[in-house]
């Protein structure tokens, strides 16, 4: 009784193209979470700047209004004498140096911050998210994972939409994908 031998396992063969697509959509997913954490500071510069207008806004309408010592006098050149006359006699005309605000709502900073804690949150992830499919990438694991983030990142026009189809259609190719079931069941 002869015992037959399995037929052989695949050789991994991945071509040079592939390979060097992948390096190179692993080094752009690792930009692209450094441009969401440039992101995240840019948001938070802009919370620091809002909330500090909104603070002013409100002090702004807080003050009293203006006294009548700080009103300024405003009152026609004339053009005749007869003008002129009729000018010193009429009282001059009170214009306050600042208008008055409405006030401001005080709600509205809270609801701002909960605003910005959301975006951050989620840009937070998109940059943890993007480093993972980076790492992935190249120990050729979680193929799924990176068409998932691939996907996510298209909404990001126009870096991430062109980084999102490059993946997909590096990551749909065969030799791909058998590079990728190689290194999952080693």
């Amino acid at each position: 009784m002869t015992m037959q031998q399995p037929p052989p396992m695949p050789v991994r063969q991945i071509n040079v193209q592939d390979e060097t697509h992948l390096n190179l959509i692993s080094v752009l997913h690792f930009v692209m979470g450094g441009l969401y954490l440039l992101g995240i500071g840019f948001l938070i510069l802009h919370y620091m700047i809002m909330a500090m207008v909104l603070q002013m806004a409100e002090a702004e309408s807080q003050t009293p209004p203006a006294s009548p010592s700080a009103v300024i006098a405003v009152s026609p050149t004339p053009a005749t004498p007869e003008e002129a006359a009729t000018l010193l006699a009429s009282p001059p005309v009170a214009v306050p140096t600042r208008p008055t605000s409405p006030p401001f709502p005080k709600e509205f900073l809270p609801i701002l911050s909960i605003f910005y804690v959301v975006c951050g949150a989620f840009l937070i992830a998109l940059c943890i998210c993007n480093i993972l499919v980076g790492l992935h990438m190249r120990k050729r694991k979680h193929r799924i994972f990176s068409f998932v983030v691939a996907g996510v990142n298209c909404l990001q026009f126009p870096f991430g939409t062109a980084l999102g189809i490059f993946t997909f259609i590096v990551l749909s190719r065969v030799g791909v994908k058998m590079d990728y079931d190689a290194n999952a069941s080693a």
